[in-house]
């Protein structure tokens, strides 16, 4: 009888389920999510530069290989951009997989340095024969590229196949820039000797 006249409270409408939005698959090939950039191939510029890099030695490979290979010049070109092609390929696999590891990342570097170096050489050799100046400082900046390349590549493999830590990375660094000063005597040797009808075809290696 207490129960008379009291209303009891209405059932709870039953929960709709909510529709999960089933989002677009954009993942092509190379990313996650394309248009966002969360993940993938795409988010990584560095990633994206190198493999564009790989492509671009990769063809130029191919352009010399089925064309020319005539010349010292030629074959010394078609090293240079396989090897380029080679470094470019392994710092994407290292940025996407984590392998190959440092060592091996930094002697392929180091091959690549020595290729276009050896190219820099070829075209000193062709172009400048005859001028016992010019044969003198070639002479002095080979021994000097020769023994830093040397002592970089067997650091690199010492510390490879051992536990030893020979090097920091500031001596590697400041090793890398004396390479690259070498290689711009090297141009600048180049350029300064070449007769002035000749050097509009070697501009644009000066400038690379």
């Amino acid at each position: 009888h207490v129960l008379v006249g009291l209303q009891l409270p209405p059932p709870p409408p039953p929960e709709k389920k909510k529709k999960k939005k089933k989002k677009k698959k954009t993942e092509l090939f190379f990313g996650k999510d394309f248009f966002t950039g969360h993940s993938g191939m795409f988010s990584n510029m560095d990633v994206l530069s190198y493999s564009l890099a790989a492509v671009t030695f990769g063809l130029l490979t191919i352009l010399v290989v089925s064309r020319y290979l005539r010349r010292g010049v030629d074959r010394a070109l078609a090293l240079a951009a396989t090897v380029s092609m080679i470094w470019a390929a392994t710092i994407v696999s290292q940025s996407l997989w984590g392998q190959p590891g440092f060592n091996i990342r930094y002697l392929v570097e180091l091959l690549r340095d020595a290729s276009w170096i050896y190219l820099l050489f070829a075209l000193l050799k062709d172009g400048l024969k005859e001028k016992k100046l010019t044969n003198k400082v070639k002479h002095i900046l080979g021994a000097t590229t020769a023994i830093l390349l040397t002592l970089l590549v067997a650091i690199a493999l010492i510390e490879n196949f051992s536990t030893v830590g020979i090097s920091t990375g500031k001596a590697k660094l400041l090793g890398q820039i004396g390479l690259s000063l070498l290689g711009l005597s090297m141009v600048e040797q180049i350029w300064r000797n070449s007769p002035s009808f000749g050097r509009s075809s070697i501009k644009y290696m000066c400038i690379g």
